[in-house]
């Protein structure tokens, strides 16, 4: 599951490298990339083999949204961004 997360990953974390004038566009793809991302996070848990193993993933996989959630509302809260549609 935590795999599904690796393009919105980079996308985060590279966001302060982008030119301003990039912004509102990389914040626009990094919400559609979150959409994109929850159907397939879901067929990831459901490859999972069994209950232990979905489980860990599943935690993982919250893990890491709430650490890119944090970065991002930080880029927002830093750069003064009201929209925070992304």
């Amino acid at each position: 599951m935590i795999v599904s997360l690796y393009q919105l990953t980079l996308m985060i974390e590279t966001l302060h490298r982008v030119d301003p004038t990039e912004i509102p566009a990389r914040l626009y793809s990094i919400s559609v990339a979150c959409s994109d991302n929850f159907p397939l996070a879901l067929h990831a848990h459901r490859e999972a083999g069994n209950v232990d193993r979905a489980s860990n993933a599943v935690r993982l996989y919250h893990i890491q949204l709430l650490w890119l959630h944090q970065k991002l509302t930080a880029f927002c809260t830093e750069k003064d961004i009201e929209d925070r549609s992304a």
